[in-house]
This record gives C-alpha cells, sequence and structure tokens, in this order.
C-alpha cells in the first residue's frame, strides 16, 4: 500500500503504530475522527493493523473499527483474516472473509487472502469449506502459486484428506522441501509415524525444520526413543559430510 505524501511522517500515525494498549488506540481514533484522518483509508488501515497486533482482546476494537470504514481496501481485509485466523477464535475469520466475497463488489480477494482464510480452515479442520475456498482459488487463477499451495496442502492433511494433500504435493515443484514439510508436519503432529517417514524417506531435499518434525514430533510423540536417537545420529552424520564437502570444495 502505498503512503500518501501527507502522511508519511504524521505523528499521529507513528504514535498509532508505537500504541501498546487499547486506551492508547481510543486517543489515536478519537483524534482521527476529530480531524477527519479516519476517513483516509491508509489511516484507518494504520488504526485496524495495530488494534489487531495489541491483544486477543483488542480484536473486537479492530473490527468495530473495520466495520466503519466507509470503504476497506484488500489489505484492510487481509488484516483481519489474518488476525482472526491466527487468533484463539479462529472461525471469525470466515465472517469477514463471506463479507469480502459476497458483499463487496469493489474488492477482491487475493493470494494473501486466500492463504490466510485457507490458515482458519485448517486450525478449525473446515475441509469442506477449504475445498470450496480452493475451487474459488482456481476460478481467479492462482492454481500455481506456491503459498497458496502449500498452505492448501496442510489444510487438507489437517481436515484428514491425505490422498488430495499429496496429489497436490505431487503436481507441486519436486524440490520444493516448504512443500514436503506442510505435509510432513501434519502427519508429525498427528502421530502418523509410518506416513512420516514414508515422506521423510521419499524428500529430495531436507532442512532442519524436516528434521525436527520427525525427532520432536512424530517419534517423540509415539515415545519411539530408540528412533530418535537413530535419526538424530544420522543427522549429525550429515551435518559432518557436509562440512567436509564445503572444506573440499574450497581447497
Amino acid at each position: 500500500m502505498s503512503v500518501p505524501a501527507s502522511l508519511a511522517s504524521s505523528p499521529i500515525l507513528s504514535f498509532t503504530e508505537a500504541a501498546t494498549s487499547v486506551s492508547q488506540l481510543h486517543q489515536a481514533h478519537a483524534y482521527m475522527l476529530k480531524t477527519g484522518l479516519f476517513h483516509q483509508t491508509f489511516a484507518a488501515s494504520r488504526l485496524v493493523t495495530a488494534a489487531t497486533t495489541i491483544s486477543y482482546h483488542s480484536l473486537s476494537y479492530a473490527e468495530s473499527i473495520f466495520a466503519h470504514v466507509h470503504r476497506p481496501n484488500s489489505y484492510m481485509y487481509n488484516t483481519m483474516i489474518r488476525a482472526y485466523a491466527t487468533s484463539e477464535t479462529p472461525i471469525l475469520a470466515f465472517t469477514i472473509f463471506h463479507k469480502l466475497v459476497c458483499e463487496d463488489s469493489e474488492v477482491y480477494a487475493d493470494k494473501y487472502t486466500f492463504t490466510f482464510i485457507l490458515k482458519a480452515c485448517a486450525r478449525v479442520c473446515r475441509g469442506k469449506e477449504g475445498k470450496q475456498i480452493h475451487g474459488i482459488v482456481l476460478k481467479n487463477g492462482l492454481g500455481d502459486d506456491e503459498y497458496i499451495n502449500n498452505t492448501l496442502i496442510h489444510m487438507y492433511a489437517k481436515c484428514g484428506c491425505f490422498k488430495v494433500a499429496r496429489n497436490l504435493l505431487d503436481r507441486m515443484c519436486k524440490d520444493d522441501v516448504v512443500s514436503w514439510n506442510a505435509l510432513l508436519s501434519v502427519y508429525a503432529e498427528m502421530g502418523l509415524v509410518e506416513l512420516a517417514r514414508k515422506l521423510f524417506d521419499e524428500m529430495p531435499l531436507r532442512n532442519v525444520e524436516s528434521w525436527n518434525f520427525m525427532v520432536s514430533g512424530a517419534y517423540a510423540k509415539a515415545g519411539a526413543f530408540g528412533e530418535v536417537l537413530v535419526l538424530f545420529e544420522d543427522m549429525q552424520s550429515l551435518k559432518r559430510c557436509l562440512a567436509v564437502a564445503v572444506v573440499t570444495r574450497w581447497r
């Protein structure tokens, strides 16, 4: 979002962004209403953003501010959806998403919108809604977006649709470790040790998270401490091999 020149160094916006309490936001809100600044989309968006970051209890205030913005933009919608998706009440993200796609004809969902709402689907295990949103993603020509697809893989897996999640993974770039981890993390979280190990062995690339999902997730939760030690030793051995390779290369 571009910053209007007149607001680039506005003291009230600096105050708003530095706020650490709802009472400070009330002061900023009152000032913006008094001066008419609230009716400038950028200023209102800063207020909404600040309200979503202070605490969970300030989210209702953020939504109240959002509801009084005459023409909220995609940034504001995404801010609210993301805030609820990561909050104690992710179900409320659907209310904002519904308003965007069904009631607002001037603003359109973008890749960030879909990523955030799909995370909400995963958290509340709403596979049916996730599948519907997947359809909207495809209609909007975003079916090849890497970030959306990674979130879709995670969402489908969290909702128990493992075959769909795996099919999505197989259609994506084979060496994208983030995509593989999106599925591996769910297997590990759910204690599906055999599926996790099979996927781990198939991975063309692994990073620290991949190993952690297996060591601290799948095996540890299953109480397979012998396997934890074996895998940990494998990880240490790999580190030594990589160190030798680097030294050899630069000699």
